[in-house]
């Protein structure tokens, strides 16, 4: 890779012989990272951006207000939106919204074991992360467009505990937390048959889950609601946090004295 302000990609670094240790070195000597991630600590999809591009050493952070700064001139230029996440990747100009197109890119830019190249591997990694967010973040954690009224387990709890009253609890709380608990196991039986999605390597599907799943297995959604999640999601979120040292220190700036 390039040095200075000019970054080729990792997966072309790659290509022409260079090791991802030596990618990793490359970033970690930079005085100014390439890159910019917007976030807001208690917005799940964005602290798995602002985790990935830590741990990856290619960005800085900025922590985005979501008291009208996310609509302000300065972060509408990044994500036309106005929703956090948002990224800007001053070697080339780009600037993202989106949590799962953020995650993609800084795979691939800054590396690529991350999002694997094998056409199966990365059809597997789409899949799993769509179907975390279609089957089990939108109806269960978010509360979503539910036919049967709102039936969210975790976002009703954060929104209590931070003083934002946009999530009711669930009018049948009992039946909500078995309704997760059936979502994740499903999941988990697809996707975590290794230790991680894809075996026994990270990659941006379980930054996407975890994310969100570091909230759904806190003691203070269980205090409040009674939901326990499955031994199986823990364990997940557990060997994650393991793994990967960037994001317990960010989970703990979020959460610590909200939900742990």
């Amino acid at each position: 890779m390039g040095s200075g302000a000019s970054h080729e990609s990792a997966t072309a670094a790659l290509a022409a012989g260079v090791s991802e240790a030596d990618i990793a070195a490359h970033l970690a000597s930079l005085e100014k990272k390439p890159v910019t991630v917007f976030y807001n600590p208690g917005s799940s999809n964005s602290l798995s951006c602002a985790i990935m591009g830590s741990s990856i050493g290619c960005a800085e952070l900025k922590v985005i207000q979501l008291t009208g700064e996310q609509k302000g001139p300065e972060f509408v230029a990044v994500n036309p939106y106005g929703q956090v996440p948002g990224m800007s990747d001053e070697s080339n100009g780009l600037n993202l919204g989106e949590s799962t197109a953020i995650l993609r890119y800084l795979a691939q830019q800054y590396k690529p074991s991350l999002y694997p190249g094998s056409i199966a591997e990365r059809a597997r990694i789409e899949m799993a992360i769509a179907q975390f967010k279609e089957f089990v973040y939108e109806p269960w954690h978010l509360g979503k467009d539910s036919s049967n009224g709102y039936v969210g387990v975790s976002y009703c709890v954060l929104g209590d505990v931070m003083g934002i009253p946009m999530w009711p609890y669930p009018s049948d709380q009992p039946a909500a937390n078995a309704g997760f608990v059936d979502a994740l196991n499903k999941w988990a039986g697809l996707y975590l048959q290794g230790t991680f999605v894809c075996g026994d390597a990270l990659t941006i599907a379980d930054y996407c889950a975890v994310a969100i799943l570091y909230v759904a297995v806190s003691p203070k959604v269980k205090e409040k609601t009674g939901f326990e999640a499955p031994e199986r999601i823990t364990k997940y979120v557990t060997d994650f946090l393991a793994a990967e040292p960037a994001a317990a220190e960010l989970f703990g700036q979020a959460f610590t004295g909200l939900l742990y």
